[in-house]
């Protein structure tokens, strides 16, 4: 087993030291240091170098090649590329996913629109058939919310987070992902066991 991994740890949450999705991040981060010492970790937090929604310049720069892109694309396409790269170099990715109405915070909507870009994190085959340019490497979702959602409910107001991000982490060709949970965080006398939650999280990685 390799004892180096490049980790890249994407934070969505804005309340920075109270925050449990950061903490449980951090707390499998902590795991994957165990099996992996001498790691590297990025840390992307997405509140303080925020990523822009998608604007036209955005948009006409990912379909535009880099020698006709006007001065508007080249300053938009410059935070896709960046984190385009980040990606590219991890080996594993942590993804903090604070629960905000059922769903992820726009921040990491944000980013995962600057992400998903043809040709850069997946690709059509001449005969229509998409694939993911991210297939080796592996995902932990550290997600946190303020009530309890069961997994199989027909009730509508339910836990999107996880649904969503296999879709589209799958869709770039990341399948190999593990969801992890703090539920209950708005209870009273909440309190959250993270070794507990992280205690397999070693043998999720030695594949």
């Amino acid at each position: 087993m390799h004892r180096k991994k490049n980790i890249l740890h994407v934070i969505s949450s804005p309340r920075g030291a109270e925050s449990q999705s950061i903490r449980l991040g951090r707390a499998i981060i902590k795991r994957l240091l165990t099996a992996y010492p001498e790691s590297e970790v990025v840390e992307n937090h997405l509140l303080q170098d925020q990523p822009s929604f998608l604007t036209v310049s955005h948009l006409s720069s990912f379909f535009n090649t880099a020698n006709n892109r006007s001065e508007a694309e080249r300053q938009a396409i410059m935070y896709s590329d960046k984190i385009l790269q980040e990606v590219k170099s991890a080996d594993i990715l942590v993804i903090g996913a604070p629960m905000y109405n059922f769903t992820i915070h726009a921040a990491l909507k944000a980013w995962i629109d600057q992400l998903v870009r043809l040709g850069e994190s997946f690709r059509y085959l001449p005969d229509g058939k998409r694939i993911g340019l991210f297939p080796d490497k592996q995902a932990f979702l550290a997600i946190s919310t303020g009530g309890r959602y069961p997994d199989s409910t027909s009730d509508p107001i339910k836990n999107y987070i996880e649904d969503y991000l296999f879709t589209i982490l799958g869709f770039i060709g990341i399948n190999d992902i593990t969801s992890l949970r703090i539920e209950g965080t708005a209870e009273a006398g909440f309190q959250a066991n993270y070794d507990f939650i992280t205690r397999n999280i070693v043998e999720k990685t030695e594949l």
